[in-house]
């Protein structure tokens, strides 16, 4: 992979997720779409990581996705008797967003206990929509 931006452009604070103090001044490298090392700014060197993509986010927090354990990604919309006549199919294409909202905001698992879970997951599973990693309760 190729390498994108310089050192003093890759300054990152990563949050572990347990409970420790926020390292400043890292890069993430990536390889092959995966975090390969986060390492400090003083020890990247540029001759050394040329196989690495360094992502730039300059200035941002990283920290570890979150998890929703007790969602309903039911496409429910806001009047609950009309939703109890909704179509069904209406219903499940209204949650894929739902879904991609969570991801949108940090949520990258989710353990979902709708009728629509079973269909989510085997969706973003796919490819060909991107969606949180879901575990799934099935159909009641």
């Amino acid at each position: 992979m190729q390498r994108n931006g310089g050192c003093d452009n890759n300054d990152v604070a990563v949050i572990d997720g347990n409970g420790n103090e926020p390292r400043e001044h890292q890069a993430i490298l990536l390889k092959d779409g995966m975090i390969e090392e986060i390492v400090s700014i003083e020890n990247l060197s540029q001759s050394d990581q040329s196989d690495y993509q360094v992502v730039d986010l300059s200035g941002k927090y990283v920290m570890p996705g979150m998890i929703d354990a007790h969602t309903h990604l039911c496409g429910a919309i806001a009047d609950l008797i009309a939703e109890s006549f909704e179509d069904v199919i209406m219903q499940a294409l209204r949650s894929v967003p739902q879904a991609q909202t969570l991801l949108c905001h940090g949520f990258t698992g989710v353990r979902d206990l709708s009728v629509n879970g079973c269909y989510l997951k085997r969706l973003f599973a796919e490819g060909p929509a991107q969606g949180p990693k879901m575990v799934v309760a099935g159909p009641e």
